[in-house]
């Protein structure tokens, strides 16, 4: 899929919906979730033209799979809101951060994401 995006060429529908019942259904391969971030993360560097609704629909299998909890759902948490941003797409944000924070309790950067993005949201709302 990366290297289809990478030439230009839309994503084969068949692939993508054989990949959101791999990443939707237990188990879940901790090699699974990284590939997702990676692909995310090269869209956002603009090195892979992988489009929004495809790549939410993957964010959308991913999340509903009952394996992904903890720091790797707090990972691809954190990956959904950097994707809305990057889309200008608040909606929602604020409560998938709050999730990443509860699902990495520990992790201080998390938690400053968090606090940015409260402070954004007040900003805005004047």
């Amino acid at each position: 899929m990366v290297m289809d995006s990478k030439n230009g060429k839309a994503a084969d529908p068949a692939l993508v919906s054989e990949l959101e019942n791999r990443l939707a259904q237990p188990p879940l391969a901790p090699a699974s979730t990284n590939a997702l971030i990676q692909l995310s993360q090269c869209r956002l560097e603009g090195h892979c033209p992988v489009s929004p609704e495809v790549l939410w629909r993957l964010f959308e299998a991913i999340l509903s799979n009952p394996m992904l909890q903890g720091v790797p759902r707090a990972q691809v948490l954190t990956e959904v809101v950097q994707q809305k941003l990057s889309l200008g797409d608040g909606e929602g944000v604020l409560s998938f951060a709050e999730e990443a924070v509860r699902q990495n309790p520990t992790s201080p950067q998390e938690r400053l994401n968090f606090a940015n993005l409260l402070i954004a949201a007040k900003d805005a709302a004047g």
